[in-house]
């Protein structure tokens, strides 16, 4: 009995040295954005406040991204011409999707058309502990643009106040905007 003991000890401390040699190393940089083709979906159910008139078309909203919790259309789009090729199509709402890194010079880049104008949006929050959006300290608008019809690519620079501070960066449609494209990079990534 005492061997048969000792042979399982045995056979459980190789397996678990075994099984410590081979997992998956750690990720060596953090990913702060993400879908910005808004290829990557899921289904989401809109609020239910009575209040609200939040629509999104099929429940089909691109991952990594929220919807700001105001009333809006909400659409997943393809362009005609190419297949398997995803836009937002937005009709007043806004929509944004958080940054966590603690970069403090950023740029961001998007391609939009549509009628009205369009704000891209940065609503500040503090950091908490976890790293995770804490307490909202303001909203800036760093460009404002009038649509056409036609894709056009926009670009700003950005400055946070506190390179501790979380952003949510995103759109603010005021009549209908088409998003394509929307990425956002650190000014030393951008230079390369």
């Amino acid at each position: 009995m005492r061997i048969t003991k000792m042979f399982l000890l045995a056979a459980f401390c190789t397996a678990a040295v075994t099984f410590h040699a081979y997992s998956a190393p750690a990720a060596k940089t953090p990913v702060y954005w993400q879908n910005s083709d808004f290829s990557k979906t899921y289904k989401k159910k809109p609020y239910t406040n009575p209040t609200m008139k939040i629509i999104i078309k099929d429940q089909v909203f691109p991952f990594a991204w929220h919807d700001a919790g105001v009333n809006g259309y909400y659409a997943i789009e393809q362009h005609p011409d190419k297949k398997n090729d995803n836009y937002m199509h937005l009709k007043n709402a806004r929509f944004y999707q958080l940054h966590k890194g603690k970069q403090a010079k950023l740029r961001f880049t998007l391609e939009a058309k549509g009628k009205g104008s369009l704000w891209i949006s940065v609503y500040r929050y503090t950091r908490t502990p976890r790293g995770d959006s804490g307490k909202h300290i303001a909203s800036e608008y760093p460009l404002k643009v009038n649509l056409t019809d036609k894709w056009t690519s926009y670009t700003v620079d950005y400055q946070k106040k506190d390179a501790n501070e979380v952003l949510g960066i995103g759109v603010h449609a005021n009549n209908e905007a088409c998003i394509d494209n929307y990425t956002v990079l650190s000014l030393d990534e951008a230079a390369k």
